[in-house]
């Protein structure tokens, strides 16, 4: 004897109404969060680029580990210039390309609208960074060495002299100069890593890529 048991048309038309029903609800609500997920990652993602793009990169960090306190901290920044705002080229602009012996270039897929940061955390001690200062068919390119104060901030500042740039280090904690250019480091301490080849990449792809004036950075 077979273990079927045939039900009448009548259960199947009882069981039939509320499965109809749970799938009508989840076919109008399914599409609607699929949609509402993918109108949200849109608007994030237009949101960030608007961001990015107007804006500059955020804050280089030298070193590993969690980040110090600024007591414990040292920052150097560039020149973030922004007089001429109809021809930005004109703006003398200084950024960090190099720290401690690596790139600081951002990410391919940056947005942003320079590709290295404005300005860098580090450690206290020995330190190297390499810049690049870029004005309309014009950029120069540096590297120098300077011992890092913890809790001090230090500003690289540039000066044009007859064909060449100048670049310096100063301690605006202390008002005053410090390091100087990497070729002329004086007690090189072992282990350190300078700029020297990372400057002399950048400096050769921007040569390449447009003519410019070039300046030799001393």
């Amino acid at each position: 004897m077979s273990g079927r048991v045939k039900l009448p048309a009548e259960a199947y038309a009882l069981a039939a109404g509320p499965v109809q029903k749970l799938l009508g609800q989840y076919t109008q609500t399914v599409p609607k969060i699929i949609m509402n997920k993918f109108i949200k990652a849109i608007l994030m993602a237009l949101a960030a680029v608007s961001i990015s793009a107007c804006g500059t990169l955020p804050t280089y960090i030298s070193y590993e580990g969690p980040r110090l306190s600024s007591d414990k901290e040292v920052i150097v920044t560039g020149t973030h210039d922004t007089s001429h705002k109809l021809f930005e080229g004109f703006n003398e602009n200084v950024l960090l390309i190099c720290s401690n012996g690596k790139s600081t270039e951002a990410p391919w897929n940056s947005t942003a609208k320079h590709k290295y940061p404005f300005d860098a955390a580090f450690k206290p001690g020995r330190s190297h960074v390499a810049v690049f200062l870029g004005r309309y068919r014009t950029f120069a390119v540096g590297s120098l060495w300077f011992d890092a104060v913890a809790g001090h901030s230090y500003k690289v500042m540039h000066a044009v002299n007859g064909g060449h740039v100048i670049f310096t280090i100063h301690d605006l904690t202390e008002n005053k100069v410090v390091g100087g250019p990497s070729s002329n480091e004086p007690n090189k301490v072992p282990g350190s890593k300078n700029c020297d080849e990372i400057a002399a990449k950048v400096k050769a792809q921007s040569s390449a890529s447009t003519p410019a004036y070039v300046y030799i950075a001393r």
